[in-house]
């Protein structure tokens, strides 16, 4: 039993494996300070065996610490620590990384410009704390674990104001769980740059996003009123769009949306008219023209 296995530190171009296994360890596994460009790769990891009892309840470790930029973890399997993975750096890519240490915690990440691919966070949160250019997609949540975004408002312990920025989260799966796929963790002071969207849930998981798309017919009305709280993610609407489709023989008609209030979208007519309302929203500012869509 040691502190740690592995302490790099201003190393540049170093590979940790493959085909290591790291057992052990009651801090820390392997510790990233500095340097450029480390690659751990094809690397077993715990702080206890598969069949030690102590797993359960003893487990301190963090099982890789990275506090430095530009450096790639690619399928490492975690099996034990209090911790998977702890990310302060930036540039950092995590490829096929499968962490069911059974803590509940895979990744914590403050870094910025971090992405997170292909993993499997087996029954294990990844938290991200005021996420700026993050990416995560195409990973497998299973058993209840969720992405949970943390806002830190603590001058001494923050890396960054408490906002939401160039955040993607897409096309990864989520199962065997009847909670959101999402949990947030504080208020957030704005959202830019952001989509969350396309994730693929079981059936009594909740698929939150920051857009959403509804469409209304009603007959004979002046008003389509659009409540979007069951599938957006944060508590306002940034930007709405719509269109406004007559049924055949209306006549034409004045049309404008009103300011969204709260996650409501009222869209009005100056007459009364039969047609339908498609409206979309999206929950995230667009910092330049651009900006991203399902």
């Amino acid at each position: 039993v040691a502190y740690g296995v592995l302490w790099l530190h201003h190393l540049i171009g170093g590979v940790v494996g493959p085909s290591n296994l790291l057992l052990g360890f009651q801090e820390r596994g392997v510790y990233i300070r500095l340097g450029h460009e480390v690659i751990v790769e094809s690397t077993w990891m715990g702080q206890y065996l598969f069949s030690d009892k102590r797993k359960a309840e003893n487990q301190t470790a963090t099982a890789i610490r990275i506090s430095a930029n530009d450096h790639v973890v690619s399928n490492v399997v975690i099996f034990s620590a209090k911790v998977a993975v702890v990310d302060r750096g930036a540039g950092n890519t995590f490829v096929g990384l499968h962490s069911w240490n059974g803590s509940g915690t895979s990744f914590i990440s403050t870094g910025y410009n971090t992405r997170i691919l292909g993993c499997y966070p087996d029954f294990n949160d990844v938290i991200l704390e005021n996420p700026y250019h993050v990416t995560v997609t195409n990973s497998f949540f299973l058993g209840g674990a969720q992405i949970v975004l943390r806002a830190n408002r603590d001058e001494k312990t923050a890396r960054r104001p408490p906002v939401i920025r160039g955040l993607i989260i897409r096309t990864n799966t989520f199962d065997f769980s009847d909670e959101s796929i999402i949990q947030l963790h504080g208020e957030f002071d704005s959202v830019s740059d952001t989509f969350i969207g396309g994730n693929i849930v079981s059936n009594n998981m909740t698929a939150v996003s920051t857009s959403s798309t509804r469409q209304l017919h009603l007959t004979n009305a002046t008003e389509w009123e659009f409540d979007l709280s069951d599938e957006l993610l944060f508590a306002t609407i940034q930007r709405v769009q719509y269109s406004l489709e007559l049924d055949d023989g209306q006549p034409l008609v004045r049309h404008a949306s009103r300011p969204a209030k709260g996650t409501h979208v009222v869209v009005e007519t100056d007459v009364p008219v039969s047609g339908t309302v498609t409206v979309w929203v999206d929950q995230s500012k667009m910092s330049q023209m651009g900006g991203l869509s399902a």
